[in-house]
């Protein structure tokens, strides 16, 4: 498909998304308001960038962009934004490596003095940005196939999880459609209480609850389903989607209803929701593969899902993205 030479351009906002939807395996993580979210609460620049040759665009790469001193670091993600997938999308039969270099020549994105990127490679054939990249962990997730039937994904629960289930409807628990953003103060004390279990603060800011919950239910791209014992809310999920996904990107409960089982009703119901909406496909985000025992009793299928890749252009540079990955981590740390 790559024809002739590789011209970069950063793209228009306003001009994002419809580009992105010519790329299959983009997810909502790549909408832009999902980047407008982070570029908000986070207070990073927003950096669009597409590749075009005379066949049309070939690639698209969202980044954000933070001044330190005198470096420019890049991130797609950027740690710290609670952002699972991002990285470059490449049109089918595009030259992947000419494309790569092309962007890293480019003042769009080229100038940098580190750069973290993290390939999507769910729906295609894993991305190689090697030699300019270096290629540091590979991520697995577990996956729950939303086109089977609702006595197909009820058999392939565990008896234990099934069990859970019945616990829960048994004790009196009913599961509600969030209809609006009004749960969102209680949902981030749900959150904080079990963070606090780790003794951490959640993964992402309240700031970038709120623009993340705003900007994408705007455009009828989030779900939050909630647990509720009589009128007390027990436990809530919050669930990005896409054209194809939904992502269990957060969740949050009240520990005393712990032993009642919401939370594997509010799964259950999040899957038969997610269904009637088209969607294929459940993530559970499990991001280095360390999904816990709980996911597994859902019967997930594990996938390779990414690859997380760095440049760094000095070990000086380097030196110092392990200092601010460690100033994050104590960051998150609480007594």
């Amino acid at each position: 498909m790559s024809r002739g030479d590789v011209r970069i351009h950063e793209v228009a906002p306003e001009e994002w998304d419809r580009l992105l939807e010519g790329f299959p395996d983009r997810t909502v993580f790549h909408s832009l308001g999902w980047l407008k979210a982070v570029e908000r609460a986070y207070g990073y620049r927003l950096v669009l960038a597409a590749a075009r040759t005379d066949a049309g665009c070939v690639a698209v790469w969202p980044c954000v962009e933070k001044r330190k001193f005198t470096l420019r670091v890049l991130g797609s993600p950027m740690p710290g934004t609670s952002t699972p997938y991002l990285g470059p999308l490449f049109a089918p039969g595009a030259d992947v490596p000419a494309v790569v270099a092309a962007f890293l020549k480019d003042s769009t994105i080229g100038r940098h003095a580190f750069f973290a990127c993290r390939t999507w490679e769910l729906s295609g054939e894993p991305v190689n940005l090697e030699p300019a990249f270096t290629r540091l962990l590979r991520f697995e997730t577990l996956l729950i196939d939303l086109t089977r039937t609702e006595e197909e994904l009820w058999a392939g629960l565990t008896s234990e999880c099934r069990n859970r289930v019945r616990k829960a409807r048994k004790s009196g628990f009913t599961v509600r459609v969030e209809p609006d953003g009004g749960f969102l103060d209680e949902f981030w004390s749900l959150s904080v209480e079990v963070f606090a279990k780790s003794h951490r603060l959640p993964t992402y800011s309240k700031d970038f609850l709120r623009h993340m919950w705003n900007n994408l239910a705007s455009e009828g791209r989030v779900l939050a389903l909630s647990a509720f014992l009589g009128e007390e809310r027990a436990a809530t999920l919050v669930l990005p989607y896409d054209h194809q996904n939904v992502y269990y990107w957060a969740g949050g409960a009240r520990s005393r209803f712990n032993t009642l089982a919401p939370g594997n009703l509010l799964h259950w119901e999040a899957f038969l929701e997610a269904r009637r909406r088209g969607l294929s496909r459940y993530d559970f985000v499990s991001s280095k593969g360390d999904a816990g025992r709980f996911k597994r009793t859902f019967g997930p299928t594990p996938r390779d899902v990414a690859t997380h890749w760095e440049r760094s252009r000095s070990r000086l540079v380097a030196a110092l993205k392990r200092r601010y990955t460690a100033h994050l981590y104590r960051k998150q740390r609480v007594r």
